[in-house]
C-alpha cells in the first residue's frame, strides 16, 4: 500500500503536469524546445528489461519508476520529440493508469496525428475528470482536423465553460470558425485571446488577415 506521502506526490505531479501542458500550448515552452539538447542514447532508451515485471514491483519501486518515466515524457514533450514521448508514456501507463497519464498520452497522440487513439485516451480523461478543460480542448482540435465541425464546436464550448480565460482555446476555436466561414464570430474569439494574452502572435496575425480580407472584398 502507498503511504500518504506517496499519494501526495502523485497528486502534486498531476497538478504540475496540467500546468506544464497549458504552458506548452500557450507557447511558453518554445524557447525551451530551442535551447534544450539531449543525449539521444541516454534519453531515448527505455530499458524495460532492466525492471522487474509490473506485478512483481512493490509500491515504492513502482512509484519511483513511474516518476522517472513521466519526467522523461515531459522532457521529450517540451523538446517536441513526440515519438519518444509516446514510448515513455506507454511504459508509464503499464504501471499506473490514471487521468493525468491518459492526458499526457492524448496530447502526445494528437501531436502525432494518431487521432483515433488520442480520442480514446482523452475520453478516458473526461470520464474521470469531466471538468478538465484541456481534454475538451484537445478533442476539439482533433475534431477540427477531422472536419467534424459540430463535434469540435461542442467541445470548444465545453472547454470555455470550464475555463474562459485560456487564450489557446479562443484561438483554436477561431481557427475552426474561419474554416466554417464564420469570420465575425472568429474575430470575437481572437479579440478575447488577444485580451487575455496581448503577445499571442498567431491571434494577432489571424485578426489582421480577416481585416485585410474585408478590405479586399470592398475593393
Amino acid at each position: 500500500m502507498m503511504d500518504i506521502v506517496q499519494i501526495i506526490m502523485l497528486v502534486t505531479a498531476g497538478a504540475v503536469a496540467y500546468m506544464i501542458y497549458k504552458q506548452i500550448d500557450s507557447g511558453s515552452f518554445q524557447q525551451i524546445r530551442k535551447d534544450t539538447a539531449y543525449n539521444q542514447k541516454q534519453n531515448t532508451r527505455i530499458d524495460r528489461k532492466a525492471a522487474p515485471n509490473a506485478n512483481q514491483m512493490d509500491d515504492g519501486y513502482k512509484l519511483k519508476r513511474v516518476e522517472e518515466l513521466l519526467e522523461k515524457t515531459d522532457q521529450f514533450v517540451s523538446a517536441g520529440n513526440f515519438s519518444e514521448a509516446k514510448k515513455s508514456i506507454e511504459a508509464a501507463l503499464i504501471l499506473q493508469k490514471n487521468s493525468d497519464n491518459y492526458m499526457r498520452q492524448g496530447f502526445i497522440l494528437k501531436n502525432l496525428k494518431e487521432y483515433e487513439a488520442a480520442i480514446e485516451s482523452l475520453m478516458q480523461v473526461i470520464k474521470d475528470e469531466p471538468n478538465n478543460d484541456l481534454a475538451h480542448l484537445y478533442l476539439a482540435e482533433i475534431y477540427t482536423a477531422q472536419k467534424e465541425f459540430e463535434k469540435a464546436r461542442d467541445s470548444f464550448e465545453t472547454a470555455l465553460k470550464i475555463d474562459s480565460e485560456f487564450d489557446k482555446t479562443h484561438l483554436e476555436y477561431a481557427k475552426m470558425l474561419i474554416a466554417t466561414n464564420e469570420n465575425e464570430k472568429a474575430k470575437e474569439h481572437l479579440a478575447k485571446a488577444i485580451e487575455i494574452n496581448p503577445q499571442n502572435e498567431e491571434a494577432l496575425k489571424l485578426m489582421q488577415q480577416i481585416d485585410e480580407s474585408k478590405i479586399d472584398e470592398k475593393n
